[in-house]
C-alpha cells in the first residue's frame, strides 16, 4: 500500500431476499424493510467512524461507491 494511501471503513448497503442490511467488515448490521433505511444507517455508522477519527465510505452493492469523507 502506497504510503499516502487513505484506509477507509466501508459500510456497503446490500440487498437480501428478505430485505436489506448493511455490511462491514464481512459482517451484516441489521434488517431493514427500505433501501432507504439501510441507507440512514450506513449513514450513523460512517459519521461515527469519522468521529472516532477513522475515514469512512459508503457504498451500495450493486452500484460504483462514493466517499463520505
Amino acid at each position: 500500500m502506497a504510503a499516502n494511501t487513505i484506509v477507509r471503513a466501508t459500510f456497503t448497503v446490500a440487498r437480501r431476499p428478505d430485505g436489506w442490511t448493511v455490511e462491514h467488515d464481512g459482517e451484516d448490521h441489521g434488517a431493514f424493510k427500505t433501501r432507504e433505511e439501510a441507507m440512514a444507517s450506513a449513514t450513523r455508522h460512517a459519521n461515527a467512524s469519522q468521529n472516532a477519527g477513522a475515514p469512512a465510505q459508503i457504498q451500495f452493492a450493486d452500484e460504483p461507491s462514493f466517499s463520505r469523507g
